[in-house]
Protein backbone atom coordinates (compact mmCIF):
# COMPACT_ATOMS: atom_id res chain seq x y z
CA UNK A 1 0.00 0.00 0.00
CA UNK A 2 2.82 2.36 0.89
CA UNK A 3 4.53 1.55 -2.40
CA UNK A 4 1.32 2.35 -4.31
CA UNK A 5 1.01 5.75 -2.57
CA UNK A 6 4.66 6.50 -3.39
CA UNK A 7 4.10 5.64 -7.07
CA UNK A 8 0.96 7.84 -7.27
CA UNK A 9 2.76 10.73 -5.58
CA UNK A 10 5.59 10.49 -8.09
CA UNK A 11 3.14 10.40 -11.02
CA UNK A 12 1.28 13.47 -9.78
CA UNK A 13 4.59 15.25 -9.25
CA UNK A 14 5.69 14.45 -12.80
CA UNK A 15 2.39 15.73 -14.20
CA UNK A 16 2.72 18.99 -12.25
CA UNK A 17 6.30 19.45 -13.38
CA UNK A 18 5.31 18.85 -17.00
CA UNK A 19 2.45 21.36 -16.73
CA UNK A 20 4.64 24.00 -15.10
CA UNK A 21 7.35 23.39 -17.65
CA UNK A 22 4.92 23.79 -20.54
CA UNK A 23 3.58 27.02 -19.05
CA UNK A 24 7.05 28.37 -18.27
CA UNK A 25 8.22 27.82 -21.83
CA UNK A 26 5.58 30.30 -23.07
CA UNK A 27 6.34 33.06 -20.56
CA UNK A 28 8.00 36.30 -21.57
CA UNK A 29 10.22 36.73 -18.46
CA UNK A 30 10.57 40.50 -18.84
CA UNK A 31 6.82 41.13 -19.13
CA UNK A 32 5.99 38.61 -16.39
CA UNK A 33 8.32 40.03 -13.73
CA UNK A 34 7.43 43.62 -14.66
CA UNK A 35 3.69 43.08 -13.94
CA UNK A 36 2.95 39.46 -13.01
CA UNK A 37 -0.76 39.91 -12.16
CA UNK A 38 -1.54 41.73 -15.39
CA UNK A 39 0.53 39.19 -17.34
CA UNK A 40 -1.41 36.25 -15.91
CA UNK A 41 -4.76 37.95 -16.56
CA UNK A 42 -3.86 38.78 -20.16
CA UNK A 43 -2.15 35.53 -21.10
CA UNK A 44 -3.31 32.66 -18.94
CA UNK A 45 -7.09 33.00 -19.20
CA UNK A 46 -7.72 34.01 -15.61
CA UNK A 47 -10.18 36.74 -16.65
CA UNK A 48 -13.10 34.74 -15.26
CA UNK A 49 -11.38 34.36 -11.89
CA UNK A 50 -9.49 37.57 -11.23
CA UNK A 51 -10.75 41.13 -11.57
CA UNK A 52 -9.60 41.68 -15.14
CA UNK A 53 -11.26 45.09 -15.40
CA UNK A 54 -10.43 46.27 -11.90
CA UNK A 55 -8.57 49.60 -12.11
CA UNK A 56 -5.28 48.48 -10.66
CA UNK A 57 -2.63 51.12 -10.62
CA UNK A 58 -0.13 52.95 -8.46
CA UNK A 59 -1.68 55.00 -5.66
CA UNK A 60 0.80 57.76 -5.02
CA UNK A 61 0.76 61.16 -3.34
CA UNK A 62 2.66 64.23 -4.47
CA UNK A 63 4.06 66.33 -1.64
CA UNK A 64 2.50 69.79 -1.56
CA UNK A 65 -0.76 68.72 -3.20
CA UNK A 66 -3.74 70.79 -2.04
CA UNK A 67 -6.14 68.70 0.03
CA UNK A 68 -8.34 71.10 1.96
CA UNK A 69 -11.08 69.34 3.89
CA UNK A 70 -14.77 70.09 3.67
CA UNK A 71 -17.07 71.52 1.03
CA UNK A 72 -18.38 74.99 0.20
CA UNK A 73 -21.49 76.56 1.71
CA UNK A 74 -23.53 75.73 -1.42
CA UNK A 75 -25.76 72.66 -1.27
CA UNK A 76 -28.37 71.67 -3.86
CA UNK A 77 -31.28 69.28 -3.51
CA UNK A 78 -33.27 68.06 -6.51
CA UNK A 79 -36.34 65.81 -6.04
CA UNK A 80 -36.05 62.56 -7.92
CA UNK A 81 -39.02 63.34 -10.17
CA UNK A 82 -37.34 66.60 -11.16
CA UNK A 83 -34.98 64.95 -13.65
CA UNK A 84 -35.81 64.20 -17.27
CA UNK A 85 -32.23 63.03 -17.92
CA UNK A 86 -29.46 62.08 -15.49
CA UNK A 87 -25.80 61.36 -16.35
CA UNK A 88 -24.33 57.88 -15.95
CA UNK A 89 -20.92 56.38 -15.37
CA UNK A 90 -18.86 55.64 -18.52
CA UNK A 91 -19.61 52.23 -20.02
CA UNK A 92 -15.92 51.64 -20.82
CA UNK A 93 -13.79 53.59 -18.33
CA UNK A 94 -10.19 54.09 -19.37
CA UNK A 95 -8.81 56.48 -16.76
CA UNK A 96 -8.94 56.28 -12.97
CA UNK A 97 -11.39 59.18 -12.65
CA UNK A 98 -13.79 57.56 -15.14
CA UNK A 99 -14.80 54.96 -12.55
CA UNK A 100 -16.45 57.50 -10.25
CA UNK A 101 -17.22 60.57 -12.42
CA UNK A 102 -20.63 60.85 -14.07
CA UNK A 103 -20.66 61.37 -17.83
CA UNK A 104 -23.33 63.40 -19.62
CA UNK A 105 -25.58 66.30 -18.69
CA UNK A 106 -28.41 66.90 -16.27
CA UNK A 107 -31.74 67.88 -17.78
CA UNK A 108 -34.54 69.06 -15.54
CA UNK A 109 -38.22 68.36 -15.96
CA UNK A 110 -40.40 71.34 -16.80
CA UNK A 111 -41.94 71.36 -13.31
CA UNK A 112 -38.68 70.83 -11.42
CA UNK A 113 -37.88 73.00 -8.43
CA UNK A 114 -34.17 72.99 -7.61
CA UNK A 115 -33.57 73.83 -3.96
CA UNK A 116 -30.36 75.75 -3.30
CA UNK A 117 -29.50 75.72 0.37
CA UNK A 118 -27.01 77.74 2.38
CA UNK A 119 -24.89 75.63 4.69
CA UNK A 120 -23.17 77.26 7.65
CA UNK A 121 -19.41 77.31 7.15
CA UNK A 122 -17.64 74.21 8.44
CA UNK A 123 -20.86 72.21 8.93
CA UNK A 124 -21.26 70.56 5.52
CA UNK A 125 -19.67 67.24 4.70
CA UNK A 126 -20.05 63.68 3.47
CA UNK A 127 -19.09 60.39 5.09
CA UNK A 128 -18.93 57.12 3.19
CA UNK A 129 -18.64 53.83 5.06
CA UNK A 130 -18.88 50.18 3.95
CA UNK A 131 -21.86 48.03 4.85
CA UNK A 132 -23.25 44.63 3.92
CA UNK A 133 -22.25 41.01 4.24
CA UNK A 134 -19.29 39.14 2.78
CA UNK A 135 -19.30 39.24 -1.04
CA UNK A 136 -22.09 41.80 -0.96
CA UNK A 137 -20.45 44.96 0.34
CA UNK A 138 -21.50 48.48 -0.64
CA UNK A 139 -21.28 52.00 0.80
CA UNK A 140 -23.62 53.93 3.04
CA UNK A 141 -23.42 57.65 2.31
CA UNK A 142 -24.18 60.07 5.12
CA UNK A 143 -24.34 63.76 4.18
CA UNK A 144 -24.84 66.53 6.72
CA UNK A 145 -25.10 70.31 6.80
CA UNK A 146 -26.55 73.02 9.04
CA UNK A 147 -28.86 75.86 8.00
CA UNK A 148 -29.29 78.72 10.49
CA UNK A 149 -32.51 80.35 11.57
CA UNK A 150 -36.17 79.44 11.37
CA UNK A 151 -37.56 81.37 8.43
CA UNK A 152 -40.58 80.07 6.56
CA UNK A 153 -38.59 78.78 3.56
CA UNK A 154 -36.36 76.44 5.54
CA UNK A 155 -39.23 75.24 7.72
CA UNK A 156 -41.31 74.42 4.64
CA UNK A 157 -38.41 72.60 3.01
CA UNK A 158 -37.60 70.62 6.13
CA UNK A 159 -41.20 69.54 6.56
CA UNK A 160 -41.42 68.38 2.94
CA UNK A 161 -38.04 66.76 2.32
CA UNK A 162 -38.39 63.99 4.89
CA UNK A 163 -40.65 62.05 2.51
CA UNK A 164 -39.08 63.19 -0.75
CA UNK A 165 -36.44 60.99 -2.41
CA UNK A 166 -33.90 63.04 -4.30
CA UNK A 167 -30.27 63.68 -5.14
CA UNK A 168 -28.01 66.02 -3.17
CA UNK A 169 -25.08 67.95 -4.60
CA UNK A 170 -22.25 69.37 -2.49
CA UNK A 171 -20.23 72.00 -4.32
CA UNK A 172 -16.48 71.58 -3.85
CA UNK A 173 -13.85 74.30 -3.87
CA UNK A 174 -12.96 73.34 -7.44
CA UNK A 175 -16.50 73.99 -8.66
CA UNK A 176 -17.15 70.29 -9.12
CA UNK A 177 -19.83 68.41 -7.23
CA UNK A 178 -20.03 65.48 -4.84
CA UNK A 179 -23.19 63.56 -5.69
CA UNK A 180 -25.22 61.87 -2.97
CA UNK A 181 -27.90 59.55 -4.29
CA UNK A 182 -28.85 58.23 -7.71
CA UNK A 183 -32.07 57.50 -9.62
CA UNK A 184 -31.96 53.92 -8.35
CA UNK A 185 -30.82 54.72 -4.81
CA UNK A 186 -31.92 58.26 -3.89
CA UNK A 187 -30.97 60.14 -0.75
CA UNK A 188 -33.47 60.73 2.04
CA UNK A 189 -32.90 63.74 4.28
CA UNK A 190 -33.64 63.94 8.00
CA UNK A 191 -33.88 67.49 9.39
CA UNK A 192 -33.59 68.22 13.12
CA UNK A 193 -34.42 71.70 14.44
CA UNK A 194 -32.93 73.15 17.61
CA UNK A 195 -33.54 76.60 19.10
CA UNK A 196 -30.28 76.46 21.00
CA UNK A 197 -29.90 78.28 24.31
CA UNK A 198 -29.02 81.84 25.12
CA UNK A 199 -25.29 82.15 25.48
CA UNK A 200 -24.56 78.79 23.90
CA UNK A 201 -25.45 76.61 20.96
CA UNK A 202 -26.97 77.77 17.71
CA UNK A 203 -30.47 78.07 16.33
CA UNK A 204 -31.28 76.29 13.12
CA UNK A 205 -31.75 72.96 11.37
CA UNK A 206 -29.19 70.21 11.06
CA UNK A 207 -29.77 68.05 8.01
CA UNK A 208 -28.43 64.53 7.80
CA UNK A 209 -29.15 62.04 5.08
CA UNK A 210 -28.86 58.43 4.00
CA UNK A 211 -28.15 56.89 0.62
CA UNK A 212 -26.49 53.73 -0.67
CA UNK A 213 -24.04 53.23 -3.50
CA UNK A 214 -21.58 50.77 -5.04
CA UNK A 215 -19.09 53.66 -5.14
CA UNK A 216 -17.46 55.31 -2.15
CA UNK A 217 -17.61 58.72 -3.88
CA UNK A 218 -19.42 59.87 -7.03
CA UNK A 219 -18.56 63.15 -8.74
CA UNK A 220 -20.16 65.36 -11.36
CA UNK A 221 -18.06 67.91 -13.26
CA UNK A 222 -20.68 69.33 -15.60
CA UNK A 223 -23.04 72.27 -15.22
CA UNK A 224 -25.77 72.04 -12.61
CA UNK A 225 -28.88 73.76 -13.98
CA UNK A 226 -30.98 75.66 -11.46
CA UNK A 227 -34.06 75.81 -13.67
CA UNK A 228 -35.44 73.92 -16.67
CA UNK A 229 -34.15 74.91 -20.10
CA UNK A 230 -36.68 76.94 -22.03
CA UNK A 231 -37.93 75.14 -25.13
Amino acid sequence: MKQFKLIMTCLIGLILLATIGSFASTIDPGAFFDAPIHYLIDNVGFSDVLFATFPYGAVSWTAGTSNMAGVTTNVYFIPLDGFSAFPTLPAAPSEAEDYHTLEGSITLAASCNVIKLYSTYKTGGLKSEPEGDTDGRYFKLTPEFFHPGSNAEILNFASSCINTPGILFFEEETGKYLVVGSPGHPVYLSPAFDTGKVGEGRKGTMFTGEAYSELMVTKYEGDLPLSPTSS
